[in-house]
């Protein structure tokens, strides 16, 4: 029996390099989907600091404008009793000033 045949047995040798080689496309498909997700997570993570910190930049500004208003209103409201004041005597000037007008002229209506 020199010339015996063995019976071919495949271990599949060329089957596993191939499995390996999926094996690592999948492993490195997975850990690149992971980086994407991390990487998309920290994006929405600095978009929400970013819009945070321009709340509170707004908010900030918001407040500046608030005392900015009160205080023009308090100097309007100086002003118009400035104004006010003004006109009053400017009226009790002119009344002053036509009364003694009509005594003038009536003075000398009366000595002719």
């Amino acid at each position: 029996m020199e010339n015996e045949v063995t019976p071919f047995t495949y271990s599949g040798g060329a089957t596993g390099i191939m499995k390996s080689h999926v094996e690592l496309s999948c492993d490195q498909l997975y850990h690149s989907n992971c980086n994407v997700m991390q990487q998309r997570r920290q994006d929405m993570v600095n978009r929400e600091a970013l819009c945070y910190t321009r709340l509170h930049e707004a908010s900030l500004e918001a407040e500046a404008l608030r005392l900015e208003n009160n205080e023009l209103r308090s100097l309007k409201l100086h002003l118009k009793k400035e104004l006010d004041q003004l006109i009053r005597n400017r009226l009790s000037y002119d009344r002053a000033l036509l009364c003694n007008l009509f005594v003038r002229e009536k003075g000398n209506n009366e000595n002719l």
